[in-house]
C-alpha cells in the first residue's frame, strides 16, 4: 500500500505547505508559523503564551513552533518529526522530542519543540526551516501476552551491554549463520545441476528458489524440452508459477558456469531479492557481468 497525495490545510493564511528541498529529498522541511513558550507537564496551561517573531532561544532554552499545517496521515502511515541536519551540527539545535510522531488520526497543527544545547543564543525568524517531514508506513501488530520469550544471546542485556569498541557479536553471528544457510542451499543446487547431465553433458547448472528458509523450486539446464537451452533459473522459475508460489522477495541460489542475458531479466521480473552463487573453481567473465548488472538492479549478490 502506498499513496501519492496528503491532504494538507492552512492553520495561517500566511503559512506554507512543507517542501522538499531536492529533487532527492525523502524529508519534506517545514517552517516556522507561530512560537509558543512551553510550561512544565504538571502545568495545568502547559502552553503558555504566544511569542513574537523573532524568537531567540537562549542556551539551555526551548521554544515550540507551530508548522502551521495541519494534516491528514492515512492509516497505517506516521509522519515523523525529525531535526534539519544544518542547524543541529552547526548552530546545535535539537528537536526535543526527536523524531516526534504525527497520527494518522491528529488533524491539529503539528509542533517543532526546538532546544538550544549549545553556549550562545541563537534567533529563529518567521518562515525559517526549522525541521523535515519524513512519510513512513508503519505495522500495527497484535500484542499476545506469554509467560516465556524465546532466547537470544544477548538475552535482557540492556544499555552498554554490547559495548562501544571492537565489531561486537550480531555482526559477526549473523554472517556465520547466513554463510551456514548459504552453503546448504548452494549445495541443493548443486546437487540439482546433476540432473543436467541426463539432457546434456556441457552444462551442469542448479537452481534453487528460497523464501523464509522453504524451498519453493528447484531448477537445472534442460535441453530435451525443446530444441533451445533450458537454462536452470529459467527451469526453477517456471516450476515455481506452475505450483503457485510467489517469487517476490525470493534468494536464488545458483550454481551455474555461465548466466545468460536472459536470466538476470527473469530474476528480475520474477522479484527475486538476493541471488547467491557458488564459487567457480576459475574466474568467470559472465558471472563478474551478471553481479554488476544484478547490483545496478538492487539485487544482493553473494558467492559461496
Amino acid at each position: 500500500m502506498s499513496f501519492k497525495t496528503l491532504l494538507c490545510q492552512k492553520v495561517r493564511d500566511n503559512a506554507i505547505l512543507p517542501r522538499r528541498a531536492s529533487d532527492g529529498a525523502v524529508g519534506y522541511d517545514v517552517y516556522a508559523s507561530i512560537a509558543f513558550e512551553v510550561g512544565r507537564a504538571d502545568d495545568q496551561n502547559k502552553i503558555k503564551k504566544q511569542i513574537n517573531f523573532p524568537v531567540t532561544i537562549h542556551p539551555g532554552q526551548s521554544y515550540l513552533f507551530g508548522i502551521g499545517v495541519a494534516m491528514a496521515v492515512p492509516w497505517p502511515y506516521e509522519c515523523q518529526v525529525r531535526s534539519r541536519s544544518g542547524i543541529a551540527t552547526y548552530d546545535r539545535i535539537q528537536l526535543l522530542n526527536s523524531p516526534g510522531t504525527v497520527d494518522p488520526d491528529f488533524r491539529g497543527e503539528a509542533g517543532v519543540l526546538l532546544f538550544n544545547v549549545s553556549d550562545k543564543p541563537y534567533t529563529v525568524r518567521q518562515d525559517q526551516r526549522i525541521a523535515q517531514l519524513i512519510f513512513s508506513q508503519v505495522e500495527i501488530p497484535e500484542l499476545v501476552e506469554t509467560e516465556i520469550l524465546p532466547d537470544t544471546r544477548r538475552a535482557d542485556g540492556g544499555f552498554g551491554s554490547t559495548g562501544q569498541f571492537g565489531a561486537g557479536l550480531g555482526t559477526d553471528e549473523f554472517q556465520k549463520r547466513q554463510r551456514i544457510i548459504d552453503t546448504q542451499f548452494i549445495a541443493m543446487a548443486q546437487a540439482s545441476g546433476l540432473r543436467s547431465k541426463l539432457s546434456t553433458k556441457e552444462s551442469n547448472g542448479g537452481c534453487v528458489l528460497v523464501n523464509h528458509d522453504n524451498i519453493l523450486a528447484y531448477g537445472y539446464d534442460n535441453q530435451n524440452l525443446s530444441f533451445a537451452f533450458v537454462s536452470c533459473i529459467f527451469d526453477a522459475i517456471t516450476k515455481a508459477a506452475r505450483s503457485g508460489h510467489q517469487t517476490k522477495d525470493c534468494i536464488a541460489y545458483i550454481h551455474t558456469n555461465e548466466m545468460l542475458p536472459n536470466d538476470i531479466n527473469l530474476l528480475l521480473y520474477a522479484g527475486v531479492s538476493e541471488v547467491v552463487f557458488s564459487n567457480p573453481k576459475q574466474p568467470n567473465c559472465s558471472l563478474v557481468k551478471a553481479q554488476k548488472h544484478l547490483s545496478k538492479l538492487n539485487i544482493d549478490v553473494r558467492f559461496v
